[in-house]
Parts: C-alpha cells; structure tokens; sequence
C-alpha cells in the first residue's frame, strides 16, 4: 500500500542514503552530504522537512521543499524551494512524482509563499506551472582583458572560520538577499563542491567568492566586493593561481556588475531558475519597489488581468509602487496575458508581449522585467 508521509526523527541517514542512490552517475563519487552540507551534512536537522513516499513501507521516492525568507529592502517575502527531487528507478513511470511534486507545492502554498523555484530539466516541471524565469548574467574573463594588471597588496586566501562576520555582511549588502541563518552560512558557501575564498588588500577584506573548479576554468557563483575598483585585481589574483577562464555570475543592480560588463571577453543571460509565481501582487510591488528606488521610474497606473489569477493593479507615484489583485474583469485593462505569459512579460528579459503592450503604454517599457535573481548556493 502506498502512503505519502512527512520524514520522522532517526531517518536522516535513510532519506540522505537513498537520495545519493538515485541521483549516482558512476564514475562519480559524490554525494549529497558533499553536495548539500548545508542539508545533508547533519541530515537529521532537515528530515522531517523531507515528503516521503512509500509503498509497503519501502522507500520510493522522497522530495524536499522548504520556505526561505527572501529580504528586499525592508521587505520580507516567503519563497518556497524544491530540491532532492528522486524516485527508485524501479518505481518509475508510476506518477510518483506528480504524487510528491503535488504534496510539496501544497505544502509551500500553505506557508504563504509567493514563488517556488527549483532547478532542473524545463519539460519534467513545465506542467506544474514552472516557467524558466528571472534572469542570470554569466560573465567570461580571460587574462588578456585584465592585460598589465599588476595586483600588488592584493591576495586570496581560503576562508577562515574568523572571516565569516565581516563575509556575511558583504553578502547582506546586496538586495534583495535571500536569509541565511549563521550557523548555516559556511556550508551554504560550499554549496555544490563549491570553495569559498577572501581577497585581502593591504590586511583587509575587500571581498569573497565561491568557486568550483572545473579544469583549468574557475566558475564563480557568488562574489562580493566592497568596491568595484577591485574586481580587476581579483581576477589578477585567480589567474595568477593557474586559470585560463573565470565564468562569474554577478548579482543584477550592483557596481560589480557594471564593471563586468565593461571588462568581460562575453557574457551569456539565462533564466535563473524554473519558477512557479503563487502570488504576484506582492511579489512585483517588492521587487519593482527597489528597481524605483535604484533608478528611478515614471510614474502611472498599469492594469494587466492575468488568466486564472486576477486583475493585477499597479500604481507607481511619489511614495512608491502599490499593487494589487482584483477579481474585477471589465474591459479597462492594459492587457490581458495567459499565466505564462505574464511570468514572462513581468520577470524575464525575452517576452513578445512587452514589445506588443508598450507600445500601447509606454511605462511597461520601463517598468519591466522587475530582475528576479536568487544565488545559485541558496538553491536545493
């Protein structure tokens, strides 16, 4: 008999045993507690958030989601994430995990949560109304753009546990942020076998970044810097240790990536997770409140009645920006968008639709995309 049920005290090991199970590709020997410390090192601290499936008491599949509060200025939003999605090859083809994907997005709802995002293959999520969304900048360097650099007083050091203080407030600097309890913060960085490093200039920490390596490339999922002025000497110092390319991703708004844009060889724009929106009234006001706050918008009033959800309200003016959703569906909208199109039109850079509608008002141009960017090491 089959029975879905949330994971109990003294089954970490089980429930971390089985995922590393499913998700092992020889030759490879990594595992979930490498992977994931931040979950699975101690995976009793995190069983009981787990959904298990079960068929005569035999383990079958399980999924993970949990709620993360995700701070925008003074703003706080409940986000839902879903990782350590798996099924035993054997119990497959079997609608398991629509069973588990069923629970836990119930499950999120419940806590409040104005968007879940998870990461994996388009087409396993699409019909749970994940859209690939947001945007993600990824920046190639290579030792010629930084030609004549010379780095001196600068240095990269692994991180030490006395670092974690001052790291932590340079990663609270950029908003919005996603919470990371203290406790947490060091595993959180080593995230995906990820290394976590501090440049120093002349005995001070002037920034950090996770690494991975990957050959003779440096892929860089987190960086922070207190200056944009030492990027340059940065990327010095990470070719000085025997790369030939640093692929880096740089939070949107920042001065950080300004700079990248004006030194990096390329750089490719990718969504930045799949991500199903639950609530979008709160969820545009926040985010499009600090793109005013950061550049400046004009202001007016936009009505767009999105399919199966409302009609969305937003009101921009001195103060700041205000939304709303309305069961209200008369004729006075400034247009009408299906649920995808309007994850797409509001938070991702590519969308038919913003060029259609702007040019029957014009503030759609400036107001959207609001960016939406979440760490790759806050994911599941």
């Amino acid at each position: 008999m089959e029975m879905i049920r949330k994971g109990r005290p003294g089954e970490g090991k089980r429930v971390r045993d089985f995922a590393d199970m499913c998700f092992r590709k020889e030759p490879s020997d990594e595992r979930f507690e490498t992977l994931l410390p931040k979950l699975y090192k101690e995976p009793e601290k995190t069983v009981k958030d787990h959904i298990l499936l079960e068929n005569d008491g035999e383990l079958k599949g399980l999924i993970l989601p949990q709620v993360m509060t995700w701070k925008a200025g003074d703003r706080e939003l409940l986000t839902g994430h879903i990782g350590t999605v798996c099924v035993s090859p054997d119990y497959r083809e079997r609608g398991a995990m629509r069973r588990l994907m069923s629970a836990a997005i119930e499950e999120l709802e419940k806590a409040g949560c104005v968007c879940i995002a998870l990461n994996g293959q388009r087409q396993r999520y699409e019909h749970f109304g994940f859209v690939p969304t947001g945007s993600k900048t990824q920046f190639e360097f290579k030792p010629a753009n930084i030609k004549g650099e010379k780095a001196e007083g600068y240095e990269l050091r692994a991180l030490a546990p006395e670092n974690l203080g001052e790291v932590e407030e340079l990663f609270c600097k950029n908003d919005p942020h996603m919470y990371r309890k203290r406790n947490d913060f060091s595993d959180i960085l080593r995230s995906w076998s990820a290394k976590s490093f501090v440049l120093w200039y002349k005995g001070k920490i002037s920034g950090y970044c996770t690494v991975v390596f990957q050959r003779e490339t440096a892929a860089i999922a987190e960086v922070r810097l207190t200056d944009k002025k030492h990027l340059k000497p940065f990327l010095k110092c990470l070719f000085d240790t025997g790369f030939s390319k640093v692929m880096m991703n740089v939070t949107p708004g920042t001065e950080e990536y300004r700079e990248a844009g004006l030194l990096c060889e390329c750089y490719n724009i990718v969504p930045c997770s799949n991500m199903r929106i639950l609530k979008f009234a709160p969820l545009v006001e926040a985010l499009l409140e600090q793109k005013y706050r950061r550049i400046g918008l004009p202001q007016g009033k936009v009505k767009l009645l999105i399919e199966g959800y409302g009609l969305l309200e937003i009101d921009v003016t001195e103060e700041g920006v205000k939304t709303r959703i309305s069961e209200e569906k008369n004729r006075d909208t400034d247009g009408k968008l299906t649920y995808e199109q309007a994850v797409h039109f509001l938070f991702s850079p590519l969308s038919p639709e913003r060029e259609l509608l702007s040019g029957k008002c014009p503030l759609m141009a400036n107001w959207f995309p609001v960016p939406i960017y979440m760490e790759e090491n806050d994911f599941i």
